[in-house]
């Protein structure tokens, strides 16, 4: 097991005039999508790093804002400086330009900037202060800090019941616990697998939950080399579970931890061919809507959400109260009519669960409000739908207050 660090953080913000600045450290995987796809003047979700292990990804991310628009045009100078526990100071660059921002800029005005840093299991425990040294052209300067504290492994991998599985997903994106997954995982294999199909039955799928757990493990390669040792010494029902995810991890992780791997899972996932047997070009099935999901609710992207209100465009021909007459008269449909009903039942999941997760996601009200202002729906019929979707969440919210 590598070394744990825990990483506390001091939050810097300051006032150049109109602008606001922030330099953060952060767990998110969307801050480019944050600031390309979210409107001005809308919160973003960005959760602070508290606890990482060498070798996992956080980024010191910088964000300047203007709650007016910018009179004339902003040039912006960077220098970057790291300070280990010793005193010793390193330059990582000096004096750059960083940010060239246009008149009348206005809402978040920094393009996703961030430097990433990984702690290696060399690096000496203690406190690490990075500051940001920031000049416009007028030659005034803005000073930004940022302190973290690498110190020993607080071990975490403590036994996890049902409910704290139940939470592991939900809201990643927003409250990361990587320090969990492994826990998380063996709960999932050891009991969680068993209550989903005694809930399910005969429409038990894993597909979703194990789509959740890829993404989570992609954001977190500090837990790759404890992940392949873990597939050795399984019952073979577990193999099928760890050749998915580790299908979805891809050809480097195969490459690279073949020797770690459980030789029976390898053998399962060549048949994957080199594909992600995790991903999909359509939905053809209501489960898939559930993968497109986990991935929002770990990563915090667009893309997901992109896709299911796409999905809202497709024509659903056969009406499905015909489907249940034919039923009961005990006609059978044809090919074409049972694409077409397909078509309208996954659309009436897609529609539920875009209202239901609107209601605890704010985030995804952002996107789908973004998708409304830059018409990036495909058709008439998909906006349509959005928009009702939204008429419905607002006036449900005006009832409750």
């Amino acid at each position: 097991m590598k070394r744990l660090a825990v990483i506390v953080i001091s939050l810097t913000a300051w006032m150049v005039s109109a602008l606001e600045v922030l330099f953060f450290p952060t767990l998110a995987a969307n801050m480019d999508d944050q600031v390309q796809y979210v409107m001005p003047h809308r919160g973003i979700h960005v959760p602070l790093v508290s606890k990482v292990e060498s070798g996992q990804p956080f980024t010191l991310t910088i964000s300047v804002a203007s709650k007016e628009k910018l009179s004339k045009p902003l040039k912006l100078s960077a220098t970057f400086t790291g300070k280990s526990p010793d005193g010793e100071e390193k330059v990582h660059f000096k004096d750059i330009p960083f940010f060239d921002i246009p008149a009348g800029a206005q809402g978040i005005l920094s393009p996703g900037k961030y430097f990433a840093g990984v702690f290696e299991t060399s690096d000496k425990p203690g406190k690490y202060t990075y500051i940001l040294m920031l000049k416009d052209a007028d030659g005034n300067s803005y000073r930004a800090e940022s302190s973290l504290e690498l110190v020993p492994q607080i071990s975490v991998d403590r036994a996890m019941d049902a409910g704290e599985f139940e939470k592991t997903f939900t809201f990643y994106y927003r409250e990361p616990k990587p320090e969990r997954l492994l826990a998380a995982w063996r709960y999932y294999l050891d009991e969680g697998v068993k209550r989903q199909q005694q809930k399910e039955g005969k429409n038990f799928n894993p597909m979703a939950i194990l789509k959740g757990f890829c993404e989570a493990f992609k954001l977190n390669p500090q837990f790759h080399d404890d992940l392949a040792k873990m597939s050795q010494g399984i019952p073979p029902e577990k193999y099928g579970y760890y050749a998915m995810v580790f299908g979805g991890l891809g050809k480097e992780f195969l490459n690279r931890y073949q020797k770690d791997i459980n030789p029976e899972i390898m053998k399962l996932t060549a048949k994957f061919k080199g594909s992600d047997p995790l991903t999909f070009k359509e939905v053809v099935h209501a489960a898939q809507l559930d993968m497109l999901w986990l991935e929002f609710f770990v990563t915090g992207r667009f893309e997901p959400v992109k896709r299911l209100a796409g999905e809202l465009s497709k024509k659903p021909v056969f009406p499905i109260e015909e489907a249940k007459k034919r039923q009961m008269e005990k006609k059978k449909l044809s090919a074409a009519e049972k694409k077409q009903l397909l078509t309208g039942i996954i659309q009436m999941a897609d529609v539920w669960s875009l209202k239901s997760n609107l209601k605890h996601h704010r985030l995804l009200g952002f996107y789908l409000e973004t998708i409304m202002a830059r018409k990036l729906y495909a058709d008439e019929q998909a906006a349509g739908i959005i928009a009702a979707i939204f008429r419905e969440h607002n006036s449900k919210n005006k009832e409750k207050k």
